[in-house]
């Protein structure tokens, strides 16, 4: 299925995902929100995110080659809301 994030948004670079930035799935519905950005600073590479899904959920990975689309106010990610549970856990915890 394709990508609904609005092709006239902007994407913007990997520093302004921040703590809390919601995650979308590819149709557009919350995943859950940004726990950590995966990331090396000096080098300026971007890995990805660690994503808290549900209250009591454990925080899963979704790697930037999923991420489609990176907005002001959340990330839209290729990712189908049915995947989400079998995304694998944050590396490093």
């Amino acid at each position: 299925m394709a990508d609904v994030h609005d092709p006239d948004e902007e994407t913007l670079a990997w520093r302004v995902i921040k703590p809390g930035h919601a995650i979308l799935d590819r149709e557009g519905g919350p995943i859950g929100t940004v726990h950590r950005v995966l990331a090396d600073d000096d080098a300026d590479i971007f890995h990805g995110v660690s994503v808290r899904h549900g209250i009591l959920g454990s925080d899963v990975e979704i790697t930037a080659d999923r991420i489609a689309l990176i907005a002001a106010d959340h990330v839209h990610t290729t990712v189908a809301a049915d995947e989400v549970a079998s995304l694998p856990p944050t590396r490093g915890g």
